[in-house]
């Protein structure tokens, strides 16, 4: 009896967390890319960053929905960019432009992307699955 008691208020077996299928959108980053650089004459690297978002969830975004892309660099946001609402299987990329010493070594530069809704607030039904809404690059 005392086992079922623990058992019930959750002190016994450790809980398992069920899969949670998804029945709305599901905006993702599913791809962060480096999409060129350029060095200019003043010793500073130009680096373009592809960002791709995707609706992988089964239903289309509300068409009122306001979701972007954030860039931080050093967990400091530097830059934002729109994205449509997507309908399933639908990608949108975005480009970021990202400037740095040519002599910063490789690697040395931390920019995490994460997706931001700012309507609907909470996103509910317009996003799923928060654990796909970021991505990382290191330059």
């Amino acid at each position: 009896m005392l086992s079922l008691l623990l058992t019930i208020a959750g002190l016994g077996a450790p809980a398992q967390v069920a899969y949670m299928p998804c029945f709305g959108a599901d905006p993702a980053i599913v791809g962060v890319r480096h999409a060129g650089r350029m060095t200019d004459a003043n010793g500073v690297t130009h680096y373009r960053i592809a960002v791709t978002v995707k609706n992988v969830g089964p239903r289309r975004q509300a068409g009122n929905t306001l979701d972007s892309v954030a860039m931080y660099e050093y967990a400091i946001r530097h830059d934002v960019k729109g994205l449509q609402p997507l309908a399933p299987g639908v990608s949108q990329t975005v480009i970021f432009d990202v400037k740095r010493s040519a002599d910063a070594g490789m690697g040395t530069t931390p920019l995490r992307f994460r997706i931001e809704f700012a309507q609907p607030l909470p996103p509910g039904g317009q996003d799923c699955d928060p654990t796909n809404d970021s991505g990382a690059l290191d330059l």
